[in-house]
């Protein structure tokens, strides 16, 4: 690989990943490099070749050597920054590329690795020698944690596995570096531990700083909504009746969502949120069940679909028919209701009623008829029983 096409891989980098996961500040220089760095080199340009139009059989060749260039790093005495940071590209190469588990267990070794570096540990604080890659400011070790910290913790959430937490990590959000949006993405990672139990009114305020955030960013945006939609389910979760001030800032965070699934799918990007937002709309909608919810079921499908003609992958399509088969259950149900309905609607037109006699409406009040007429939800919350 030549240096011109290096450094066209790394501003592809740079411009499409840098903005969203900040932990990088490279400058290529000729010369020797050493080997904990090439092994940086190559996951960066693993990660371009995602973002390149054009694959050829060198991108495969440097994503392939991205992975055989950190198999012998774990059986280092003494790893090197260099290598943690390889190993966060990798992370994040198959939380694009590959599957769960791959993604979980590259996860994993990550945090071991920091750990055996002491990078989880604030060196501001004194809790770490600086005599060793001083090439790495402070400043970014903490957000070369950080961004680790985040990526194992919600590939762990979402596939349901344990997570892999250093002792007495001593790490804050970055207050340099980072925006507002990371440092409460960072916030609220921790706090939606499924293990940990968070009452109802707390979620519904992590809700509150989640709509306020207004990202740059389509990735993080997309990111929003996701954290969103993980805290309305743990709002279902907890019992509790769900306002509909919180359903309808759910709403408005999926069509958000929705439109910047559809248009970065358009341009072929590879964010696995693209996908993952709009089938946890399709759950979400279904499951608050409103009009207004099912109103957007449409538009959800139709971003699944335009992902699914677009990239064509056996994750997305089965991800489209998990989408179809949760479709057709409700619809199931909501057809046996309907039945259940219909069947006593015709107890009441063979004993000679229609729906509109006065003699049944007449009996509540012909003036309450006439204004709330048929609107269950009005009519549940008003006493007429006098109690």
């Amino acid at each position: 690989m030549s240096p011109e096409h290096m450094r066209q891989l790394t501003d592809i980098y740079f411009t499409e990943i840098q903005p969203v996961y900040k932990f990088l500040e490279l400058a290529l220089e000729s010369g020797d490099i050493p080997d904990s760095m090439t092994s940086v080199l190559l996951g960066i340009a693993a990660l371009a070749c995602l973002f390149s139009n054009q694959h050829t059989d060198l991108e495969s060749e440097i994503i392939q050597n991205a992975r055989s260039s950190l198999e012998y790093t774990t059986t280092l005495e003494s790893p090197t920054v260099d290598h943690i940071v390889a190993w966060l590209l990798r992370v994040i190469f198959l939380r694009f590329n590959s599957s769960p588990n791959a993604a979980w267990i590259a996860s994993c070794t990550l945090m071991h690795m920091i750990e055996t570096v002491n990078l989880h540990l604030d060196p501001q604080l004194g809790d770490l020698d600086e005599t060793t890659d001083s090439l790495y400011s402070p400043r970014l070790k903490r957000q070369i944690y950080c961004t680790a910290h985040i990526f194992h913790t919600w590939i762990s959430y979402e596939y349901g596995k344990p997570r892999v937490i250093p002792h007495e990590a001593s790490h804050a959000a970055p207050l340099e570096g980072w925006t507002t949006v990371d440092r409460v993405v960072w916030r609220l990672s921790d706090a939606l531990d499924p293990t940990q139990h968070v009452d109802s009114t707390e979620l519904e305020n992590m809700l509150l700083q989640v709509a306020e955030l207004q990202p740059s960013h389509p990735a993080v945006q997309l990111k929003r909504c996701n954290i969103a939609l993980c805290i309305y389910r743990r709002l279902r979760v907890a019992g509790r009746s769900i306002s509909k001030e919180v359903i309808d800032q759910i709403l408005h965070i999926v069509d958000d969502g929705l439109t910047h699934a559809t248009a970065m799918a358009k341009k072929k990007l590879p964010w696995w949120h693209i996908l993952n937002v709009p089938f946890q709309a399709v759950c979400v909608l279904l499951a608050i069940d409103t009009k207004e919810s099912l109103r957007r079921v449409e538009e959800s499908f139709r971003t699944l679909n335009l992902i699914a003609c677009e990239y064509g992958t056996r994750a997305i399509d089965k991800t489209w028919n998990s989408a179809c088969s949760l479709l057709a259950i409700q619809s199931r149900r909501k057809r046996e209701d309907l039945d259940v309905l219909s069947r006593v609607e015709n107890v009441f037109a063979t004993a000679g009623y229609t729906a509109t006699d006065s003699s049944l409406t007449g009996r509540v009040g012909e003036g309450f008829a006439s204004e709330m007429l048929w609107d269950l939800e009005q009519i549940l919350s008003t006493n007429i029983c006098g109690l």
